[in-house]
C-alpha cells in the first residue's frame, strides 16, 4: 500500500538525537510496515527524517523542511504548518496516517485528508480527562505549578491559553479520522466522551523490540532502581527524588539511576533539590542514552519506578517488565488494561508511599522476584511486530469499508 505520513518533529536538524514514546512508536511499527513492502512517505522535519534513518528503514521519498525559530505569540507553529502542507504531494495515497494526536500531526493530515480525498488513520497515544471539554482543559492549563514560582506562572499564561486552544481544535479534528487507534481503553473511553464514533475506534497498544531487549546481558546489579523517560513535570520525577531521599535515610548506600532528557525549569528543580539534600553520591542523572545502553541500565537495577501522573501505554513499563524488573508506579486506569495486578501500585502524588514500597521491594527479593515473572510473561506478548501486523489489518478492514466511498468521490 502507498501511505502517507506526517512526521513532524520541531527541532534543528543538527540538535543531538533524542526521540520520546510516541516517536518510537512510529518508526517502530513504520518500518515494519516498509519491510512487508509497504510505500511510505512522509512529510516532516529534517530531523524526524533522520530519526527515521537512524532506526534504519528506508522511506519510498520525504518532504521535509527545517523548523522556524521561536517567535513570540506562537508564530512559529504558524509558519511551520503552513510550510508543511505546502509540501503535500499532490498524489493518490491508500491511506494517511498520523502517528500522534497532537495538533500538530493532525491539523496537517485533516488538510491531507481534505485535499487528497483519502482515508485518515490516527494514533491517539495520549489524553488527559480534562481535554475533552473546553472549560475542563482550560481550568488544567490555568492550574498553578508550585515549582514554576509565581512569576513563572504569570509569563506563561498566554502559552498555556494557546496550548488549550490547540487542544480543543484537536479534538475536533480527530472527529474527522476514519479510523483512531486507542492505545489504551482508557485513552478509547475518553475519545467516546469526546462524541468519537465507537465503530471508528480500534483498540491497540504500544509495543517493545523483545529480540533486541533478550540480546543484551549484564553482570549483576549496579542499581536498586532506576527511572527512564523525559525530564517533565507529568512524569512525576521530582516526586521519585523526594522519595529517594525517604530511602536513602533508611538505605544510605542505596544508588538510582535516572535515564532520560530534558531542558528548563524542572530538570533544573531536580538537580538543585539532588544537590539541597546531599544526594548527588546516590542518585546518577545519565541524560538520554542509546537503546542498548538503556536496556543495560535496566538490567542492572534491581526495580523499575515510574511516578508519573498522566500515560497512554508507555513503552519503558513494558520495556522494564521484558528486563525482567518489577515495576513502582502511580496507579493509572491504562496500567489496569495490561497489566492488572502485576505491578507495585503507588496513590498518585504520595511521596511517602512511593518511598515506603521502594524500601519494601528492596527488602523482599521474593516479592521482587514474583511479581518480575509476572509482568516479564505479560510483556513479552507486545511485541512490535505483532503490534505492527494488528495495525496494518485494522487499516484495510477499514479501507474495505470506506473504499467504495472514497473511489466514487476520486471520480
Amino acid at each position: 500500500m502507498k501511505i502517507l505520513c506526517f512526521f513532524p518533529i520541531f527541532r534543528p536538524s543538527n540538535a543531538r538525537l533524542e526521540y520520546l514514546g510516541g516517536e518510537r512508536q512510529f518508526v517502530e511499527i513504520c518500518k515494519r510496515w516498509v519491510s512487508w513492502g509497504h510505500e511510505l512517505h512522509v512529510v516532516g522535519t529534517e530531523y524526524s527524517i533522520r530519526l527515521c534513518r537512524e532506526f534504519g528503514f528506508k522511506l519510498y521519498s520525504c518532504y521535509s523542511f527545517e523548523p522556524s525559530p521561536k517567535l513570540a505569540m506562537g508564530f512559529d507553529e504558524i509558519l511551520n504548518l503552513r510550510r508543511m502542507c505546502g509540501l503535500i504531494p499532490r498524489e493518490n495515497f491508500d491511506f494517511i496516517y498520523c502517528p500522534n494526536e497532537s495538533f500538530e500531526y493532525v491539523f496537517p493530515s485533516v488538510i491531507a485528508k481534505k485535499l487528497l480525498n483519502c482515508p485518515l488513520v490516527v494514533s491517539v497515544n495520549l489524553l488527559h480527562p480534562m481535554d475533552i471539554s473546553f472549560i475542563s482543559s482550560l481550568r488544567l492549563a490555568l492550574e498553578y505549578s508550585y515549582y514554576r514560582g509565581i512569576e513563572q506562572y504569570l509569563k506563561s499564561i498566554p502559552e498555556r491559553l494557546r496550548f488549550t486552544l490547540k487542544k480543543n481544535l484537536r479534538i475536533n479534528f480527530l472527529r474527522k479520522a476514519d479510523l483512531i487507534f486507542a492505545i489504551s481503553r482508557h485513552v478509547q473511553g475518553l475519545l467516546l466522551k469526546a462524541g468519537i464514533d465507537r465503530e471508528r475506534i480500534y483498540f491497540t497498544s504500544s509495543g517493545i523490540d523483545v529480540a533486541q531487549i533478550s540480546s543484551v546481558n549484564v553482570e549483576g546489579k549496579v542499581f536498586d532502581a532506576c527511572f527512564v523517560g523525559a525530564i517533565i513535570p507529568r512524569k512525576g520525577v521530582l516526586d521519585l527524588v523526594k522519595a529517594w531521599r525517604i530511602v536513602v535515610n533508611s538505605k544510605p548506600d542505596a544508588q538510582l539511576a535516572i535515564v532520560g532528557g530534558g531542558s528548563g525549569f524542572y530538570i533544573n528543580k531536580v538537580k538543585q533539590y539532588i544537590a539541597d539534600n546531599g544526594l548527588q553520591n546516590n542518585v546518577i542523572m545519565t541524560g538520554f542514552v542509546s537503546e542498548k545502553e538503556k536496556y543495560k541500565i535496566m538490567k542492572a537495577s534491581k526495580i523499575f519506578v515510574f511516578p508519573s501522573y498522566l500515560e497512554g501505554c508507555p513503552i519503558v513499563v513494558c520495556e522494564a517488565l521484558a528486563c525482567g524488573l518489577p515495576v513502582v508506579a502511580y496507579e493509572l486506569p491504562a496500567y489496569r488494561d495490561f497489566y492488572g495486578s502485576n505491578l507495585a501500585y503507588v496513590g498518585a502524588g504520595n511521596v511517602k508511599e512511593l518511598a515506603a514500597k521502594i524500601i519494601e521491594l528492596l527488602d523482599d527479593a521474593d516479592m521482587r522476584e514474583k511479581l518480575a515473572k509476572a509482568g516479564s510473561h505479560i510483556a513479552k506478548k507486545y511485541d512490535w511486530h505483532n503490534v505492527a501486523k494488528q495495525q496494518i489489518k485494522a487499516i484495510k478492514k477499514c479501507l474495505n469499508f470506506y473504499g467504495n466511498h472514497f473511489n466514487s468521490r476520486k471520480r
